[in-house]
């Protein structure tokens, strides 16, 4: 008895963006990454579609099937990878910083600490712990080989 069908996700693109013209969602792509990344939208809690709609002066189908087809991803899925990637940087000075992954996920945007752990899961297939040990132990190697020489 099989317990689980998984199947690779095969999902076409949602109808509505065949008719949007390619020429509008290669404009608003730049903006997005403009938007959400220049400016660090991401860090917002509850940032939405509707914002940033709303900042490019267009709607959420628009903006929605830009970052389909321009990023692969959904927005949910686009500003968490943004706020991930911006947490490494927190999570190498850790100790320096006197923070616990609780804080950094709150720093970058996310309300509680099991989202965070699952985008980042999601993003670079381990837990923030698994990298911070992964870090420290190349550091370490790193500092034994520079006294070495």
């Amino acid at each position: 008895m099989v317990k689980y069908q998984i199947h690779p996700n095969e999902k076409e693109p949602a109808a509505y963006t065949n008719t949007i013209p390619k020429k509008r969602i290669q404009e608003l792509k730049p903006k997005i990454k403009e938007i959400i990344v220049k400016k660090k939208r991401y860090l917002v809690e509850d940032y939405k579609i509707g914002q940033l709609a709303k900042e490019l002066n267009t709607n959420t189908r628009y903006v929605a099937a830009a970052i389909k087809l321009g990023y692969g991803m959904n927005f949910p899925s686009f500003v968490n990878k943004c706020r991930v990637e911006a947490s490494l940087k927190y999570l190498q000075k850790l100790k320096e910083l006197n923070l616990n992954v609780q804080d950094i996920a709150g720093l970058v945007g996310f309300k509680h600490r099991q989202p965070f752990y699952a985008a980042f899961y999601k993003n670079f297939q381990i837990t923030p712990r698994q990298y911070l040990q992964l870090y420290l132990r190349m550091t370490k190697e790193k500092k034994a080989k520079e006294t070495e020489q």
